[in-house]
């Protein structure tokens, strides 16, 4: 009898291991961890999202300045950072209108990002997505996608509302504010951090004759990603970047 059971313990063993490699294994089709961690990060990972959601995130570092960032492959079948840039460069700035200081804003929300600047401040091997990028990604997302996609934490709170989303996708978006331009107003809008989130696309368009730049905007009291378009001028957005195909 002991040898019965030191056989199936056996057994039982070897069958765990094989179910953990299959867990470390998934994560390296996506490209494993590219720093920070190794496979038994991304197993981890997998393990403490077990029975909610199918999703998770992987570190990676920007060599540029040695930052690390999260990347999360999304249901559109492309690879998204998973929080906002935040790469120093001419051109990136804070919103002054929060009531902490540029670190602080940084640190929780990113940089925001003239035009210019946002076209060529993602890491190598990633760029700006597309207005189509991010409307592949919102329609793979479903209906509500704003509340899919927005931080669990993070957005406003109310008496009767709760504005933080469900971030069934480990996106994470957060309510970083921006500045944009328009031809009604002959100064730049400041739309609040602490409320809505807007991220730039590479996108041009012509609208009534001019050529504006399109962006996407999640806003607390949204349950959908709205567009929009601005100026270049004074403009200052958000960005995520996806992974070159």
């Amino acid at each position: 009898m002991k040898k019965i059971r030191f056989g199936v313990m056996v057994f039982v063993a070897a069958l765990v291991g094989i179910v953990a490699v299959a867990f470390i294994c998934a994560g390296c089709a996506d490209g494993g961890v590219e720093s920070g961690g190794g496979d038994a990060a991304v197993f981890l990972n997998r393990f403490r999202t077990a029975g909610t959601s199918s999703y998770y995130t992987i570190p990676f570092i920007d060599a540029r300045d040695g930052k690390t960032y999260k990347k999360v492959k999304m249901p559109d079948g492309k690879t998204w950072m998973a929080e906002n840039l935040n790469f120093e460069a001419n051109g990136s700035s804070c919103l002054e209108e929060v009531d902490f200081t540029c670190d602080k804003y940084y640190e929780e929300y990113g940089r925001l990002y003239n035009w210019d600047a946002a076209k060529i401040s993602c890491p190598s091997g990633w760029r700006l997505p597309s207005n189509d990028d991010w409307s592949n990604l919102i329609n793979s997302v479903g209906s509500d996608a704003a509340t899919k996609l927005k931080s669990r934490y993070g957005w406003p709170t109310f008496d009767t509302y709760d504005a933080n989303g469900t971030d069934d996708f480990k996106f994470s978006a957060l309510p970083g504010g921006g500045i944009i331009s328009k031809d009604y107003n002959p100064d730049p809008i400041i739309m609040t951090g602490g409320f809505l989130g807007a991220w730039w696309t590479d996108t041009e368009d012509n609208v009534n004759g001019e050529s504006v730049l399109l962006y996407k905007e999640i806003n607390y009291a949204k349950k959908y990603v709205m567009s929009g378009d601005t100026k270049k001028e004074s403009s200052a957005l958000s960005v995520r970047c996806i992974l070159a195909d």
